[in-house]
């Protein structure tokens, strides 16, 4: 496993996570639009930094 700053191309994977988070918690599913994702997460200046934990080179959702 390791570990790595989130990018672009992991957006559906993290949807997916926290879909299935909300699920699991009984609240509806937030509003992470590829928008939202990438300036919250992903670009430079992003006010979050997010990471994601990788297995076989793929985030497992």
């Amino acid at each position: 496993m390791s570990i790595r700053r989130a990018e672009a191309g992991d957006y559906a994977a993290v949807r997916s996570l926290a879909e299935a988070l909300a699920a699991h918690i009984e609240e509806p599913p937030p509003p992470l639009t590829l928008e939202r994702y990438l300036a919250f997460y992903v670009r430079e200046h992003a006010p979050v930094h997010l990471f994601v934990a990788l297995l076989e080179d793929r985030v497992r959702a």
